[in-house]
């Protein structure tokens, strides 16, 4: 079975930022948001900690969004 992810190499805008805090924030699985938002979980993740990094996505020190 063969994934593709339609938004692969596509820039990031602020509106798709606050799509995937917003996905965060609500405790869906990084699979899912992956899919949600048609990315690899990989850049999921990056752009996660990419987020988090500049201070716009705060984790919780149980490790949750």
């Amino acid at each position: 079975m063969v994934i593709t992810y339609p938004m692969a190499y596509k820039h990031w805008t602020p509106d798709l930022d606050k799509e995937l805090i917003a996905l965060c924030s609500s405790g869906m699985p990084s699979a899912a948001i992956a899919l949600t938002m048609g990315r690899s979980q990989t850049a999921i993740c990056r752009r996660t900690m990419l987020l988090y990094d500049r201070g716009e996505l705060v984790m919780l020190p149980s490790g949750s969004i």
